[in-house]
């Protein structure tokens, strides 16, 4: 804000264009409007007319096209494009005066300020400075006005529209009406708006002086990254996600100076959890409340520690709806189930059949049977040559062995699982998870846990998975309700979403911080406790928390954007997932970095530490990338290490071609000087270029390559300004 202080400091007057400046729709782009229309336009005209959106283009352009050609027109009013529409469809007066109320209520219902333009209008007030309102725009300067006072915007001195004055921005017409009408001068003005063209180029050769704010959402789509990910929306979104990904973009992208860097994350937990992981959860919840409504559940019990983030953002979402199931949070865990399913030695048995991992023998018969080591007498393990409770097996351990260990235990096993079987009934009888219309929700895969509460006593609860996989048809019995969002029923190595093939990476962001639920017991009292693991990951806490922070304001934002919808919101699992597969796959070492030393844990797996992505002192060893669950954060990160590992002469070599430029940029295809046409041009350009690469900072060559134009009409050097306006633009093609 200070740079623009400064800009304005000399001026006399600054000039706001109005939307996506001082305003914003919480749309994707101005034709989602007419999208959100549709359904009202539809009752409004008994059905007459659909595909609103395409007519109403249509009306528009066919307006303009005649202002233009038959009145020398820049620009029409709402009313002229309403009786060309009228005139295309043939439709009764009584429609169009509705239709037309209708975009005014719901240019009302999507519009919000826009922080960083509402910021720079009340400093120039403050400042004291002269400020006018200009915009290209079909509405009258009275429904303008009556947005921005809903919005709270306010202290300007006039509106100008394009739709009255009949003169554009983009043409430069409006500027010149303005700066007549007040006896300005163009070096007395400084204009702020997001068009290129209109609010910045146009202007700016005029002498205007310039600031301009790129809609959020052509940074997001711009970004190399988050950009490519989300490309196929352009083309084809739905009205839910025109809300999700425009919250995104205002989210992150709405500040000069957010965009533009070659990374999902930046490594901020905090931008991960709104930007790359939030979308996912978002769509999870959407999807739950649909079915969840369409079977006609009650109440919804979300299973720890993967449930509890879903948990907050559907409640953000959708409790707000009367027919919303109530919301529950359940602790339940493999582990507990497993052991209070135990009922004889059929079920021993069928444990002792699991695959096993390398692991102490008491830790074994902890996890898979719930002993103690006080229930494993030293004398029992002696007996079949294990000399201790630290003794470790693995697959190639006599089973034969592990059989006769584990039925000479049969006793204590079967009284701690009648112990904890009967905690667990009385927990989820408290919890009424045994009544009708209920359904559990987790991340997958089995439905052993669905399979355990109905062989408990909840014989009709349904399932809600953010996956399923085909191993759930031998867990449950046909008819059971077992859905998934991403894939229902699906052979897992067939599965080429992340599901398939980074499910740990999934179940680590999906895993809230709390300790592993370990078991229900029952007190001295009687009453139903909880007792939990200890399992310690600082690094991972941290990461939970903060990203966990960024999807829940995701939430919240898109709870308040979301009411301008005619039903609930709803996102498909293509568009929900986007990003995060992108930022899985093709990670930058700054994405990879958020997971650096996190560790992966599975209590009912190997006993040995292994992270998503490991510590960087680390990260060059083959055991621990070997080791590594997510190897294309490793790749990354471990790649980043070496380049910064290299002889200094080599890196001081290596950073002119990339810290600089980025091979991107630098490519002949894509410098500024190809793009010139004459000898002299290129002459000009390749000593302008030449001088930019050897004497900018790194940022402003970027900016520099990235837009030429902006760079020098945004300098806050007037040498710099006056350079381009007198000389330099002349040398571009």
């Amino acid at each position: 804000m200070e740079d623009f202080r400064a800009k304005i400091a000399t001026a006399s007057t600054v000039t706001f264009d109005v939307f996506d400046t001082l305003i914003a729709r919480t749309v994707l782009s101005p034709g989602d409007v007419f999208t959100l229309m549709e359904e009202r336009v539809r009752e409004i005209s008994d059905g007459l007319i659909v595909d609103f959106r395409r007519f109403r283009v249509q009306a528009e352009s066919r307006a303009r096209e005649i202002a233009r050609n038959d009145f020398g027109y820049q620009d029409v009013t709402l009313a002229e494009i309403y009786a060309e529409f009228k005139s295309m469809l043939d439709i009764p007066d009584e429609y169009i005066g509705k239709i037309c109320d209708l975009e005014i209520e719901t240019e009302h219902a999507v519009v919000i300020p826009r922080a960083i333009g509402a910021d720079m209008l009340r400093v120039a007030l403050r400042d004291g400075k002269d400020v006018m309102l200009i915009s290209d725009m079909y509405l009258s300067a009275s429904q303008i006005r009556d947005l921005l006072a809903a919005v709270g915007i306010s202290g300007y001195e006039a509106i100008y529209v394009s739709s009255e004055i009949r003169k554009s921005k983009k043409e430069g017409d409006l500027f010149d009406y303005i700066i007549q009408r007040h006896g300005l001068v163009a070096t007395d003005i400084v204009h702020v708006g997001d068009n290129a063209i209109g609010d910045f180029s146009v202007p700016a050769h005029k002498g205007i002086g310039v600031t301009r704010l790129r809609r959020a959402e052509e940074a997001l789509f711009s970004e190399k990254r988050i950009g490519m990910a989300l490309a196929p929306l352009k083309k084809s979104r739905t009205l839910s996600d025109s809300l999700l990904f425009s919250t995104v973009a205002r989210g992150v992208f709405d500040t000069p100076g957010s965009e533009g860097l070659d990374s999902f994350s930046t490594g901020d937990p905090v931008r991960f959890g709104y930007a790359v992981f939030g979308p996912t959860i978002v769509g999870f919840a959407s999807w739950i409340y649909r079915e969840a409504v369409r079977d006609g559940v009650k109440d919804l019990y979300f299973l720890s520690r993967d449930g509890w983030i879903v948990k907050e953002v559907f409640s953000l979402l959708f409790a707000k709806y009367s027919d919303c199931p109530k919301v529950h949070y359940f602790h339940a865990s493999r582990r507990a189930t497993r052991v209070a399913q135990i009922s004889g030695r059929a079920s021993i048995l069928k444990i002792l059949a699991l695959p096993i991992y390398s692991i102490e023998i008491g830790r074994y018969f902890e996890t898979r049977f719930g002993l103690r080591l006080s229930d494993i007498p030293l004398e029992v393990l002696r007996a079949h040559g294990v000399s201790s409770h630290s003794h470790r097996i693995g697959a190639k351990f006599d089973r034969e062995k592990l059989k006769n260990i584990a039925l000479d235990l049969e006793v204590n096993i079967l009284r701690v699982a009648r112990a904890e079987r009967q905690a667990l009934c009385k927990a989820m009888e408290k919890a009424r998870v045994i009544s009708p219309y209920s359904a559990i929700v987790d991340i997958g895969y089995a439905g052993t846990m669905q399979s355990a509460f109905s062989s408990l006593g909840a014989k009709d609860i349904r399932g809600y998975y953010f996956a399923t996989f085909d191993s759930v048809f031998s867990n449950l019995p046909p008819g059971k309700v077992a859905k998934g969002y991403i894939c229902e029923g699906a052979t897992p190595d067939q599965v080429r979403h992340g599901i398939g093939t980074h499910r740990f990476v999934y179940e680590s962001v999906f895993c809230s911080r709390e300790g592993t639920f370990i078991r229900y017991e029952e007190d001295e009292s009687g009453d139903v406790i909880k007792v939990f693991g200890q399992h310690e990951d600082r690094a991972r806490e941290k990461l939970v928390d903060l990203a966990y922070s960024g999807v829940l304001r995701l939430a919240s934002d898109l709870s308040q954007h979301s009411k301008c919808l005619s039903s609930p919101l709803y996102i498909d699992s293509r568009p929900a997932t986007m990003v995060f597969e992108k930022f899985i796959t093709v990670p930058a070492h700054t994405d990879a970095m958020l997971f650096e030393g996190v560790k992966f844990e599975d209590s009912m797996g190997p006993d040995t530490i292994r992270y998503l992505v490991p510590p960087t002192e680390k990260i060059l060893e083959k055991s621990m990338t070997d080791a590594a669950i997510w190897a294309e954060g490793t790749r990354a990160l471990a790649g980043h290490v070496k380049r910064n590992q290299m002889p200094n002469s080599t890196r001081s070599e290596r950073s002119v071609k990339t810290n600089h430029a980025p091979a991107r940029l630098t490519d002949p295809q894509h410098t500024p000087v190809v793009k010139a046409a004459a000898w002299w041009q290129k002459g000009i350009l390749a000593a302008e270029y030449y001088l930019a690469s050897k004497f900018l900072a790194e940022r402003k060559f970027k900016k520099y390559i990235r837009d030429r134009e902006i760079f020098f009409v945004d300098s806050r050097k007037e040498v710099m300004r006056k350079y381009y306006r007198y000389f330099g633009r002349f040398a571009a093609a």
